[in-house]
């Protein structure tokens, strides 16, 4: 119980307490005038530790420390008072010239990736194979799995989804009575899907001409250069819980670190958001255990100029 130290957060809202024994600390938050009211008070990249699961909001933080050990995402998320001045995220399907936005990365635009349109506003096609399409946005997309592993768009709205009913939408139930079939998706169930989804992006079952999702699953990587502040990533038709996110950041010290998120597949024919909210990302990995598909990347990128094609 004893004050091991006692230091001011950096401008960027960083801090560091360096070289310190093993053992177990509390980390103690006194609010900035400007910034009143908590928010959040936890560990943001659980290591394991029995007081990652404190998601008590207390200006205060435990931390078991081992020996060697950078313990690192212990962060107190604090707002105003004024509501007016909370920011507030707007998502926009395509990204303007002017920046949008101000994030951990400086400077951004905020864009949804929906597999529909490219940087420069031109459609894609169902069917097409996707490699650089996105290099317009410093992002590389690629598979890994068993034998060939490509990427490929399915249009989940076509009439004749060649026995892949599970990746249509809307789901047959919903009003607007769509060509899905799978309970996941029916109204009312978690992964509710009554809201077209358009194109999505799966990994091809090898032996298949037609676009298939990989029964057995594989793995979707998206690369990003530079580094983007990434929000979230839409699913689709995620069965069991041996999926997962890999998440490849930097830390607030430029330490690279690594956070895979498990996720708790809504079902047959379900749509589902995985909540990633990372700065620094450099690449985030998309494990399927089985079929499954990519419905959108929402994030926010460095400003760019993309090319005009006459």
């Amino acid at each position: 119980n004893e004050l091991t130290d006692l230091i001011e957060t950096t401008e960027d809202g960083t801090y560091l307490f360096d070289d310190l024994p093993a053992g177990e600390y509390t980390v103690k938050e006194t609010n900035p005038v400007l910034y009143p009211l908590d928010v959040n008070d936890h560990d943001f990249d659980p290591d394991g530790d029995a007081t990652d699961s404190d998601q008590s909001v207390d200006n205060t933080i435990g931390i078991t420390l081992t020996p060697g050990e950078l313990d690192a995402d212990n962060d107190f998320v604090d707002s105003r008072s004024d509501e007016s001045a909370s920011p507030v995220a707007e998502t926009t399907p395509e990204p303007s010239l002017t920046p949008s936005s101000s994030s951990s990365i400086g400077t951004c635009v905020e864009v949804t990736i929906d597999f529909d349109s490219l940087p420069d506003g031109s459609s894609l096609e169902s069917g097409e194979f996707i490699e650089d399409q996105y290099s317009a946005y410093g992002i590389t997309i690629s598979a890994s799995g068993e034998g060939k592993a490509s990427l490929r768009l399915f249009d989940t709205g076509s009439i004749n989804l060649n026995g892949d009913e599970d990746l249509g939408s809307p789901n047959e139930m919903c009003d607007n009575l769509g060509s899905g079939v799978g309970a996941g998706g029916e109204p009312g169930e978690r992964g509710e899907n009554c809201v077209p989804q358009g194109n999505v992006l799966i990994i091809q079952e090898e032996d298949e001409e037609s676009p298939n999702d990989r029964e057995d699953g594989g793995m979707i990587i998206f690369d990003f250069q530079p580094n983007v502040e990434v929000f979230e990533i839409g699913l689709m038709d995620i069965e069991g819980n041996d999926s997962s996110v890999t998440v490849s950041h930097l830390n607030p010290n430029g330490r690279e670190r690594v956070r895979e998120i498990e996720i708790v597949g809504f079902g047959d024919n379900s749509v589902q958001t995985v909540p990633i909210n990372r700065p620094n990302v450099f690449q985030l990995k998309v494990n399927l255990a089985g079929s499954g598909a990519v419905t959108s990347v929402s994030l926010c990128i460095k400003a760019y100029e993309p090319e005009v094609v006459p």
